[in-house]
């Protein structure tokens, strides 16, 4: 034999003896692993079972606080609907309390009023009755001085006829005067009339302008005087035509009333119309040949 199958020899037997002892520690280590399985596997078991009395006893746990819990939610809301009534029934009191608190302000307040108005309504009344005795003595005061007005009455009531008879007779005379004057043709105008009381004042003026009827007699002549020169409606005035070669050839041409007045001017009418010529503007008025 060769010294290699020698070492080959060797080898094997080694390989062996090796394979044995691996044999053997797998064997005794299968032993021990199948021995702490079973162990844990009874172990196992056994916490399984105290789990399922533990999960049995809490899930009874669970049931029993699950039901406290529905009970105590049940009777938190009927607390809760309670409480709500009872804030309910606090509000109503307590606006029944403000209500009564007002009425009984109210009504106190109405009762100093009316002790005040009855203290009043007593003063009143003795005012008044003071006042009711003063009004009847001014009552009977005044019935005396409505009898004495009455006999005032009367007699003015006569005096009234007795002045509506003289009224009626004047005015019955002022009517037969009015024709009388209207039949005469008097002067029934105060300031012409007037006029004719008072002379016009010492004044020289020209006719300015004359206003003819269609048969060519003069109606209106305007002269340049007027109320600043003293004339008044009524005043009566001379006009004359200055002649040309000798204060002799002068020509009366007639007499004028006036009419109307302004300031500066003054209208009349012919009175006293001559044969010598007809007014015309430029002619003389004057009152001085009076």
């Amino acid at each position: 034999m060769s010294f290699i199958g020698k070492v080959l020899i060797v080898i094997q037997i080694v390989l062996s003896i090796m394979f044995a002892a691996l044999a053997t520690t797998v064997y005794s280590y299968h032993q021990s692993w199948k021995v702490v399985a079973e162990k844990r596997a009874d172990d196992l078991k056994k916490a399984n079972q105290e789990m399922d009395t533990q999960v049995s006893f809490l899930n009874s746990r669970l049931d029993a606080e699950t039901k406290r819990a529905t009970d105590a939610e049940s009777a938190q809301a009927a607390v809760q609907a309670q409480l709500r009534d009872v804030t309910t029934e606090r509000n109503n009191l307590q606006v029944n309390y403000d209500r009564v608190t007002g009425d009984y302000q109210r009504a106190t307040a109405l009762v100093a009023i009316n002790a005040d108005e009855a203290g009043f309504r007593r003063d009143e009344a003795l005012a008044q009755r003071a006042e009711n005795k003063q009004l009847h003595i001014k009552l009977d005061d005044s019935n005396e001085a409505l009898i004495t007005a009455r006999t005032d009455l009367f007699n003015l009531q006569a005096e009234q006829v007795a002045l509506e008879d003289k009224y009626n007779q004047l005015l019955n005379e002022t009517a037969y005067l009015k024709r009388v004057v209207r039949l005469n043709d008097l002067e029934t105008d105060p300031a012409a009339y007037q006029a004719k009381l008072d002379p016009p004042p010492k004044v020289e003026g020209l006719v300015l302008e004359t206003q003819k009827h269609k048969n060519g007699t003069v109606q209106f002549v305007k002269i340049s005087l007027g109320s600043d020169d003293g004339l008044v409606e009524g005043h009566e005035l001379d006009v004359y035509r200055t002649g040309y070669d000798t204060p002799q050839s002068s020509k009366y041409l007639g007499k004028i009333k006036i009419k109307h007045l302004t300031p500066d001017t003054a209208v009349g009418t012919i009175l006293t119309p001559v044969k010598s010529g007809i007014i015309e503007k430029g002619d003389n008025v004057t009152s001085k040949l009076r």
